[in-house]
């Protein structure tokens, strides 16, 4: 069937559907198809990493819909090479070894992989240093920032080393990409309307700061 795809694209498209359909037989092509199983296991390889456990749930549910473009339960041969070629090559697939620690940190802390870019480039602005962790030093800086501390103006150092502490849970004297995404996320992050940040500013606004 014509596709209007690039050649190396159908190929590899058709490489990894025939690879993962266990009713293929050489001949049934265009019969077959994928079931959620399957597909998490082409999703998988595509990934680069071992398990569907190290895949963020949404994702996978979200690139199953998705392809299946009949939203009959099942993707086709066609179904998946156009979704193939639509999103085979996106950033999520463009991973390398030293991506899966964070892969697995965006998982462990239920963000997807996207979501946990956007603390890291947070984390990275304040890493002053360029450490590898947030000091307390570079955390006053940062709340300053979050919060809209008015120039001339500081937080008290009460207020500070209560929000220190919440967020270096295990005393390690600073903040390594794990605690710093933990605390973003729950106290900063407007996704969770629990601790929205506008509300958390109301909490910090009755706190005096110290000229």
């Amino acid at each position: 069937r014509d596709t209007g795809l690039p050649l190396s694209v159908l190929q590899q498209s058709l490489a990894f559907f025939k690879k993962h359909v266990p009713e293929y037989d050489g001949q049934n092509l265009f019969e077959v198809k994928f079931d959620m199983k399957n597909f998490t296991k082409v999703l998988c390889e595509m990934a680069g990493v071992d398990s569907v456990e190290q895949l963020d749930r949404r994702f996978v549910s979200e690139a199953f819909r998705q392809a299946d473009f009949d939203k009959n339960g099942g993707i086709d041969c066609v179904e998946f090479v156009m979704w193939f070629s639509a999103f085979g090559f996106s950033q999520y697939f463009c991973v390398t070894k030293e991506d899966l620690p964070q892969r697995d940190l965006a998982r462990k802390l239920g963000v997807d992989y996207i979501e946990l870019e956007r603390y890291k480039h947070a984390f990275d602005k304040y890493d002053e240093d360029g450490s590898g962790a947030i000091d307390i030093e570079e955390f006053e800086c940062l709340l300053n920032d979050l919060l809209k501390v008015p120039s001339g103006q500081n937080l008290s150092a009460e207020r500070i080393g209560a929000l220190w502490r919440d967020a270096d849970r295990g005393g390690e004297g600073e903040l390594n990409l794990e605690a710093f995404c933990d605390f973003f996320k729950r106290h900063f992050d407007n996704e969770q309307p629990e601790n929205s940040i506008s509300d958390y500013y109301r909490s910090i606004r009755r706190i005096p700061t110290m000229m």
